[in-house]
């Protein structure tokens, strides 16, 4: 203010200094003419009242100019602190403004490491400190390990260090504000890079009135003291930063809770569709392969009811193609409870031992007319010692029933080869065949239920697409495995059924 009073002085005795010069020129100029017009007297009143006219208008150009100077250096010194590093705070109503706009930008913002070094830029701008420092503790509460920091002096590592061994102890266990101004106090724990050596202030960040960590700041870089009267400004601060830290914890657990939902419901999604798949497909082979045998069966027998007048004969042919019908619904019945049975985990086991060169050949030899009607080779090999195997036969027998047959049923011409040998305590079986092959994008569908091939159902329209299935789920239970294989279409098929002896 003196220092203004100073100036606007000095400019008024310039511009004074330059009215007085031109007033006299300008009487000097103006003198001769006004003497011959005026009397003397006369004339020296004129040059005084031009002298006091010019005095005036410069003085009001003086007062002009003054105020657009004042105005200027006001909005410059108003401008200013806002590119500059704000003042340190001094009252509690600039606590409380500081504070209040810290908050709303926190507020707006969701990235959690921003909004940490926002609090801690804060942290340092703000008040007298030089450095500021987030320190958590592990899930042990044991140690706490630096998050990061802002300010001058050394970067921090990332590494832990003991609680037990920090200055930081009785913050936690205190859950208050902690200042250290005794060099001699603080030699005696550990200080990560050096910090808080000369001096320490922390403030514990509470979380459900538990500590999470610590907000610690120091001036070890300055040599200034710490500043008493920031102290309520930090432990605001430090009560935000604890809230941000609990609510990013809060949102990465429903973030996780989230994710781990949306797999959840994707995976219902997915089983729900292929339930409805399989719907379809067994609405759609169960129609056929019910309704067909039984219309089979009822024709005849129809036939039978209202033609008195067949021969003997006729009626065999009839009763025989009514009594095959019915056996085949009966298959179809079967395989349907079966898969049911399977599906629900009913699949109860009776566990004999069992001589797997006598099953080879009962099992094989089961299908030879299948075979013989179409023309096929059916032939039957094992490998090895004879053996025993400890297993369910009725279940065994099913499972690669289901195998054989299927590869009778899609092979046109050739030969079903079935053998069998002992190998690593295991029974392995081969079911290889010369037929219509699988192509390699739907190999690994052979063994869902209901699934079948575009190619096979011109060949055998009669399946129903559970056999596999079926085969897969025994050999399961009874601890072994089966495979399928294949070249490609046209090329055959090989499948495999492995059996542990005991």
């Amino acid at each position: 203010m003196n220092r203004l009073i100073r100036r606007n002085l000095a400019n008024f005795f310039l511009f004074f200094a330059v009215a007085a010069v031109l007033s006299f020129f300008a009487s000097f100029l103006a003198f001769p003419y006004l003497s011959s017009l005026f009397a003397l007297e006369q004339v020296f009143l004129l040059i005084a009242a031009l002298a006091a006219l010019i005095l005036l208008v410069l003085a009001i150009f003086w007062m002009f100019l003054s105020n657009r100077l004042s105005s200027s250096e006001d909005t410059a010194l108003e401008v200013a602190p806002q590119v500059t590093k704000p003042e340190p705070i001094t009252t509690a109503d600039d606590t409380l403004r500081k504070f209040q706009h810290i908050v709303k930008s926190l507020n707006r913002d969701f990235d959690m490491p921003k909004i940490l070094q926002a609090v801690l830029q804060t942290a340092v701008d703000y008040t007298e400190v030089d450095r500021c420092a987030l320190f958590l503790l592990d899930a042990q509460k044991q140690n706490l390990g630096p998050v990061m920091h802002k300010g001058r002096g050394t970067d921090f590592s990332q590494a832990q260090f003991p609680l037990n061994q920090s200055p930081f102890q009785e913050v936690v266990d205190s859950k208050q504000i902690l200042c250290i101004i005794d060099t001699g106090a603080l030699e005696k724990f550990a200080h990560p890079q050096d910090f808080g050596k000369k001096g320490l202030l922390a403030v514990p960040l509470l979380a459900e009135n538990e500590v999470i960590g610590v907000l610690a700041c120091d001036n070890d870089h300055s040599g200034r003291a710490l500043p008493h009267n920031d102290f309520m400004f930090l432990e605001m601060l430090a009560e935000q930063a604890a809230i941000a830290l609990h609510n990013s914890r809060l949102y990465t657990k429903l973030d996780h809770y989230n994710s781990r939902l949306q797999m959840d419901v994707d995976k219902a999604t997915h089983d729900i569709q292929k339930l409805l798949r399989q719907k379809s497909e067994f609405l759609k082979i169960a129609s056929h392969q019910l309704r067909t045998p039984m219309a089979i069966a009822r024709g005849n027998l129809s036939l039978l009811v209202e033609e008195p007048k067949l021969t003997t004969v006729e009626r065999q042919q009839f009763i025989r193609s009514a009594y095959e019908g019915m056996n085949r619904l009966e298959r179809v019945i079967h395989r349907l409870l079966y898969a049911t049975e399977v599906d629900g985990g009913f699949l109860a086991l009776n566990i004999k031992s069992v001589n797997i060169y006598d099953f080879i050949h009962r099992s094989a030899n089961a299908f030879l007319p299948l075979a013989g009607d179409r023309g096929l080779k059916l032939k039957v090999r094992y490998f090895g010692p004879v053996t025993t195997v400890r297993t369910d036969p009725d279940r065994l027998y099913e499972a690669l029933g289901h195998v054989i047959e299927n590869a009778v049923h899609y092979t046109e011409s050739g030969s079903v080869h079935v053998t069998a040998q002992v190998s690593l305590g295991q029974v392995i079986i081969h079911v290889r065949d010369t037929g219509i092959g699988v192509d390699a994008e739907q190999l690994p569908l052979v063994f869902t239920k209901f699934y079948r091939s575009e190619n096979v159902w011109g060949m055998y329209p009669n399946g129903s697409g559970l056999g596999l299935y079926i085969a897969q789920q025994i050999m399961q239970a009874l601890g072994g495995t089966i495979t399928a294989a294949s070249d490609g279409l046209g090329r055959g098929s090989e499948f495999v059924l492995t059996l542990p002896r005991t």
